[in-house]
């Protein structure tokens, strides 16, 4: 009800309070809200579009917004702070529990759908927000059902806190569709964001550095994260959840580097029609015609990587990469597969390697790799193919096709077949077991194809006993040869054509 003033005139009721917008010790702030029309950007008459508020700031100044939608697209080419309201409801966000190691138990807590102010309907087919430099903040702001892109970054450092993108859309062409695009050396921080049901990539870097901590990024149709062609900056995944996804959970193609630390990376799915049935956790590769080489990767304490439709792991070329104190568990083609990594070695350190398919650990096509302290049992059998024939395969650790392997400690236990395969691997001192326990298999250690410098060596510490079958098989003939599956010989695509 509006007021009488001293002559009699009705006052009309304020289009917004104090109380609308989130608390701020800002110096210079500037007032948005989609209930006002016209305005000055002052708490008394706010402006009513957020493009309004952006074009009157100075660099430097703090935009609150109050609740509510806005159809339009933003485009910031200056230090700004954009900030929606905040309420109890809002702070709280998804909690999620994932399970993972007692060490690693990750609690998400980002925004859900109905938690956020503000709430951008991009009108027009391209980027609901484009960045193109300053250093940004963007805080409580849900991006819904935008095409090309949800945020695209092209310059500066950003970071967005408390945001969710849902839905983005690939253009006319069926091109593009990501929830965040970064590119042109941009640095991005993505803080409590939740990335979800983008046609392409939840988070996709080209040429730019990422660094996330607890996001969700869910259900993407070409991938959660992609990182490619950044030869300066190390992208960092923490405490997030990347989850049924298809194509790949994380990627890295010809990027310096990527840490993973306390990440859960489970339900990776082909994409619909993909002949090649491309479904992995994790992702290594170099990218053709890419000047970018293949930096080091980093999967470290905490990560759990579970029930992806191919490999947990496929590091397809790489740098000095390492993989630590992770959980990697029923993935249905192999836990962790290294392949045409040249001229240096992937540590494998206290892994546990549990229930996957095919092959614990495979290593190929002159991969070399240390083996130190991990665990690997109940790798299941399944069929493949080895040529026009289908073989049984189900081993712990397979070394094929020139590839080395250092095995040190640890134990590999209760696989389907062998415990250790050494088929064509590279021997003379360079592929060795010693001090593992390799027990309960199959066959304990299968050394059959040795190169022409001599079979791979077990020394007399390694404890090879109480296999089902035989502790140690030496294959001389062909004819009495195990079989090994085209894939791990030949080994595997890392990306689509």
């Amino acid at each position: 009800m509006g007021l009488l003033s001293a002559c009699g005139a009705v006052e009309a009721e304020p289009c917004a309070t104090a109380s609308d917008f989130a608390a701020t010790t800002a110096s210079e702030v500037v007032y948005v809200s989609a209930a006002c029309s016209g305005g000055d950007g002052s708490l008394a008459h706010p402006y009513s579009t957020l493009s309004a508020a952006i074009a009157a700031a100075r660099p430097g100044a703090t935009v609150l917004a109050a609740k509510g939608t806005y159809a339009e697209h933003l485009t910031i080419d200056k230090s700004l702070r954009i900030v929606g309201p905040s309420d109890a409801a809002m702070e709280r966000g998804i909690i999620l529990q994932v399970p993972a190691p007692p060490s690693a138990a990750i609690i998400l807590k980002v925004p859900r759908p109905d938690d956020l102010g503000i709430i951008l309907k991009a009108p027009k087919p391209e980027a609901a927000v484009h960045i193109t430099s300053g250093e940004v903040v963007l805080e409580g702001l849900a991006v819904q059902s935008s095409q090309v892109s949800g945020v695209q970054v092209s310059g500066g450092k950003v970071t967005l806190r408390r945001v969710r993108i849902d839905g983005t859309r690939a253009d006319a062409q069926g091109k593009f569709g990501d929830a965040v695009l970064a590119t042109g050396g941009a640095t991005i921080t993505l803080e409590n964001v939740a990335a979800v049901g983008a046609a392409r990539y939840g988070v996709a870097a080209v040429g730019a550095e990422v660094i996330a901590a607890g996001c969700l990024i869910s259900g993407n149709g070409a991938g959660g994260m992609r990182v490619e062609d950044n030869p300066l900056g190390t992208s960092a995944l923490t405490a997030t959840e990347l989850r049924d996804n298809r194509v790949a959970g994380v990627a890295a193609f010809s990027s310096r580097g990527i840490i993973l630390q306390y990440n859960a990376i489970v339900g990776t799915t082909a994409a619909a029609g993909d002949a090649l049935g491309l479904a992995d956790g994790l992702v290594v590769g170099a990218l053709s015609g890419s000047p970018a080489s293949v930096g080091d990767v980093r999967l470290g304490v905490g990560n759990e990587v579970r029930g992806n439709a191919r490999v947990g792991v496929l590091v397809a070329a790489g740098g000095r990469s390492a993989l630590t104190d992770a959980r990697i568990e029923g993935n249905a083609l192999g836990g962790v597969w290294l392949q045409d990594v040249a001229g240096t070695t992937t540590r494998l350190e206290r892994l546990t390697v549990v229930d996957n398919g095919l092959m614990g650990v495979a290593v190929t096509l002159g991969a070399k790799a240390e083996l130190t302290d991990c665990t690997i049992s109940k790798t299941r059998l399944v069929n493949a193919f080895q040529g026009a024939s289908l073989v049984s395969v189900g081993d712990g650790v397979g070394v094929l096709a020139g590839a080395s392997v250092a095995l040190k400690g640890g134990t590999v236990s209760g696989n389907g077949r062998a415990g250790v395969l050494f088929d064509g691997a590279a021997g003379g001192g360079a592929s060795t077991v010693t001090g593992a326990v390799v027990r309960e298999n199959r066959v304990g250690i299968i050394l059959q194809h040795p190169r022409p410098e001599g079979a791979a060596t077990v020394s007399a510490d390694a404890k090879v006993s109480a296999n089902v079958e035989k502790d140690v098989d030496v294959v001389a003939e062909e004819s009495k040869a195990y079989g090994v599956s085209d894939a791990a010989k030949k080994g595997l695509a890392a990306t689509a054509p």
